[in-house]
C-alpha cells in the first residue's frame, strides 16, 4: 500500500520535522530528498536506519530539513487548492464555448 497525496509527510514538514519514507509518488509529490527528508529507494531496514541515523547524529542536518520542509509545506493549503480547481474548470468551460459556437457557426 503506498498512499497517494503524501499527507503524513505534509503533516510532519508542517511540524518542522524531516521526513525519512519510501520513495513512492504520494510522498515524492510533499518531500524534496536530501532536502526536506530523505526518500528510500526499496524496503531495505538498513537504508532507513542509516538515514535516521544521520539526523540523530547531526541534530543541525535535522534542525535545517526541518525548516525547509515548513516552508515547503506551507505551498499546500484548501485555498491554493480551490484556486487551482477553479482555474481548471474555466479553461475547461472556456474550450467548451469555443466548441459550441465553432458548432453552432457551420450549422
Amino acid at each position: 500500500y503506498s498512499e497517494s497525496f503524501g499527507l503524513v509527510g505534509l503533516e510532519a514538514q508542517a511540524c518542522g520535522r524531516p521526513v525519512v519514507g519510501s520513495d513512492v509518488a504520494g510522498l515524492r509529490s510533499v518531500v524534496r530528498d536530501d532536502v526536506s527528508g530523505y526518500l528510500i529507494d526499496g524496503h531495505e531496514p538498513a537504508a532507513y536506519a542509516e538515514r535516521i541515523g544521520r539526523l540523530l547524529d547531526n541534530p543541525e542536518l535535522a534542525q535545517q530539513m526541518g525548516r525547509r520542509g515548513r516552508l515547503l509545506a506551507q505551498r499546500f493549503s484548501w485555498t491554493r487548492t480551490a484556486d487551482r480547481l477553479q482555474g481548471l474548470f474555466e479553461g475547461m468551460v472556456e474550450r467548451a464555448q469555443v466548441r459550441v459556437h465553432a458548432t453552432a457557426r457551420h450549422e
